[in-house]
């Protein structure tokens, strides 16, 4: 996997945090371990040039997620890149997506937490809304990206043809929601924080205990037989 970085500081996610493995912070290397990195200036007509020739001819599967229309400005959006080399599975990774209303809004995982309602209902029922402490709209985006690509993979192998397949942080943060949402559109209430009491069933929530919380899910009547017992 060849990473494409600007020139200078690269990532700003190098950065990132305080602790450090070697000169670039431990979230960034984490997150981009066995990766190489390549430094491409977009402003520069020749650097682009380089890189579309380098992405037509060698890359099995492209992967974007700069701002809203940079790609295409440059002219390296996924039907340029298609058009030139229709075996190409190209992907893009956006905070709404090519077709939403807000499809040239940009995003970070914990807007697009808020935005989705998640950090509504995040919390202690008697506290204010909360972020899930995990980046789990950036996590979550990422899974569906991946399986939208090896979903295309197999169907290029028959067909010879690849696929455009994209990947959004408002799509991943609403299918989160499904419990919450079926439950709404069914005529049941608007879900509400509750810290660790969770939906659907009973008992389903923690527990304090005398050296700390014991949280308990109990999802068939078998399995509270056996709790009870």
């Amino acid at each position: 996997m060849i990473k494409v970085e600007a020139p200078g500081d690269g990532d700003a996610a190098r950065g990132w945090g305080r602790e450090k493995l070697g000169n670039t912070s431990a979230t960034y290397q984490a997150l981009n371990f066995g990766k190489r990195s390549i430094v491409v200036d977009f402003k520069d007509a020749a650097d682009v040039y380089v890189l579309k020739k380098f992405v037509v001819a060698e890359a099995d599967v492209v992967l974007q997620n700069l701002r809203p229309g940079i790609a295409e400005k440059l002219g390296l959006g996924p039907e340029d890149v298609t058009q030139l080399n229709s075996r190409i599975v190209y992907c893009n990774i956006s905070a709404f997506g090519r077709t939403d209303p807000y499809a040239q809004m940009p995003g970070y995982d914990p807007l697009i937490q808020a935005f989705s309602g998640i950090v509504d209902l995040t919390g202690p029922a008697d506290g204010s809304p909360a972020r899930v402490a995990v980046l789990i709209i950036d996590l979550g985006t990422g899974l569906w990206a991946a399986l939208g690509v090896l979903a295309a993979l197999p169907t290029r192998a028959r067909t010879g043809q690849g696929r455009i397949v994209d990947s959004s942080m408002a799509d991943t943060a609403m299918a989160y929601q499904t419990v919450s949402q079926s439950t709404f559109e069914s005529g049941g209430p608007i879900s509400k924080r509750s810290g660790l009491t969770g939906p659907l069933l009973v008992p389903n929530t923690g527990y304090r205990t005398s050296d700390g919380f014991l949280l308990v899910t109990v999802g068939t009547d078998r399995q509270f037989e056996r709790f009870a017992t």
